[in-house]
């Protein structure tokens, strides 16, 4: 089975409540850092994969179909919100408890990890 793992970032009144980096001692941020790469370097080791980051919302672009089949390009996310996804990767294991060993390993700051199973399209 394949699951996509997304991981969160917040804005907003709950990012007041979380240490941004800049805010962590230095021995917090080696701490995150090594969090971090330990969990990628699992990733690459064990699921032969890798984490994809994105760039902050405010610089996405969403693309949207109108029923009368015009396109227009928004100047935004496709979702906003106190959460925003920062990234994700995928893995495949036996089970969503097993997908949600891994998105447990790989949180490495405040927010919030989600999990999907990847589904085959059937045309």
């Amino acid at each position: 089975m394949k699951f996509m793992i997304s991981f969160t970032h917040t804005t907003g009144e709950w990012a007041d409540r979380v240490p941004r980096w800049a805010e962590l001692s230095d021995e917090e941020k080696q701490g995150v850092a090594g969090h971090l790469k330990e969990a990628m370097d699992a990733l690459e080791t064990e699921q032969g994969t890798t984490m994809v980051f994105f760039d902050a919302p405010e610089n996405a672009r969403t693309v949207r179909m109108h029923k009368d089949g015009s396109l227009d390009v928004e100047e935004n996310a496709l979702m906003n919100g106190a959460e925003f996804v920062g990234g994700y990767f995928i893995i495949e294991v036996d089970s969503m408890d097993e997908a949600l060993d891994w998105a447990k390993r790989t949180r490495w700051l405040v927010g919030s990890n989600e999990v999907r199973e990847i589904k085959e399209l059937q045309l």
